[in-house]
């Protein structure tokens, strides 16, 4: 902050007794630099130029930068002060629209807090930025009773991120409670703030519960897919991967629960060979319950092996505390990876 008076440009990182969770959203996008995913949210939330004390990187990091493609991180290399050098972000188109895809399914427990959500992007494929100001959304939840017409009405708060990537989407999670009744409803999201409302879908409200990754591990079932090409990898430059895994079980799959025991996650391990590479493995967690038949898209920046060769990136999920669904029988999905030399 002291040295920022040398610019007096607004910066990104300050310092306080508060930490906001979008300062916590930063930072864990700035760990994958210099990625171009991030250097595209950077560029996404109004960063112009990236400053980068060499000095004060430990020795992977360090490395990771010096053997850094420029162009294909997007950044230009602007001045150099001793060990500080100055990048300029790249140029990204912004849209202050959202296209939103309400993730419902289409049977639902009476009576329930559940955990639900939808898929957000920017409209137009352009990265989307958070306008001012920031913090939690309102969320509104519309239900109406087929049979009698009754209206209720559901009212909370999203957390969007700072920015959402130009052709890629976020998942969002809120708390809901279902109606007290039976019978055949229609559901509406929207939220005013931003000006969005999605198409009335049809969910069927039933008096039983169904089992979950938590009670019933042995109906865990899943199909993996990448939403991606075969990626790319260079030698300990982070590997931005999509993956798309559809519940094909009995059971649901929870976001959250006490002590994370029974909530779903993504984890991966690469292996050189038949020999898992320690110290790599990975989790992303899921935003919202994920119902029989619905899918859900996770996007990672996972750190590749510092070694050129060939590799095996094993994804799979994980009921913590409870199973991996390869112990069901779901088998992992298996990447081949070769990991170029820096150029």
């Amino acid at each position: 902050m002291y040295f920022s008076t040398y610019h007096w440009l607004p910066i990104v990182n300050g310092r306080s007794g508060f930490i906001p969770p979008t300062y916590l959203h930063i930072l864990q996008e700035v760990e994958a630099l210099p990625s171009r995913a991030t250097t595209e949210f950077l560029a996404a939330i109004g960063a112009q130029v990236l400053v980068v004390h060499t000095d004060r990187l430990h020795s992977q990091r360090a490395v990771r930068w010096q053997e850094a493609e420029l162009a294909e991180s997007g950044l230009k290399k602007m001045a150099v002060f001793g060990p500080d050098v100055v990048y300029k972000l790249p140029e990204v188109e912004r849209t202050q629209w959202l296209d939103i895809e309400f993730a419902v399914p289409n049977r639902l427990p009476v009576a329930a807090s559940l955990r639900s959500g939808f898929f957000a992007k920017g409209t137009g494929q352009r990265a989307w930025k958070h306008p001012y100001p920031l913090g939690p959304t309102p969320v509104v939840v519309k239900w109406e009773e087929l049979l009698t017409g009754k209206v209720l009405f559901h009212q909370g708060t999203v957390q969007f991120p700072l920015a959402i990537r130009a052709k890629e989407y976020d998942a969002i999670g809120f708390s809901i409670r279902t109606p007290a009744n039976q019978g055949r409803y229609t559901l509406m999201l929207s939220l005013p703030f931003l000006g969005v409302e999605t198409p009335p879908q049809f969910v069927e409200m039933m008096a039983e519960s169904l089992p979950t990754s938590l009670t019933a591990p042995q109906l865990l079932s899943a199909v993996y897919s990448l939403d991606t090409a075969p990626p790319r990898a260079v030698a300990s430059m982070p590997l931005s991967i999509s993956v798309r895994a559809e519940n094909t079980g009995k059971a649901i799959w929870l976001a959250a629960a006490e002590d994370d025991r029974g909530a779903v996650r993504l984890g991966w391990r690469w292996f050189k060979a038949d020999q898992e590479i320690h110290g790599m493995a990975g989790r992303r967690p899921i935003h919202y319950d994920i119902y029989p038949g619905q899918s859900y898209g996770f996007h990672a920046q996972i750190d590749t092996p510092a070694q050129p060769g060939d590799y095996t990136l094993e994804l799979e999920l994980v009921s913590e505390l409870v199973s991996w669904f390869s112990s069901q029988g779901t088998a992992s999905l298996k990447v081949s990876v070769r990991v170029s030399p820096p150029r």
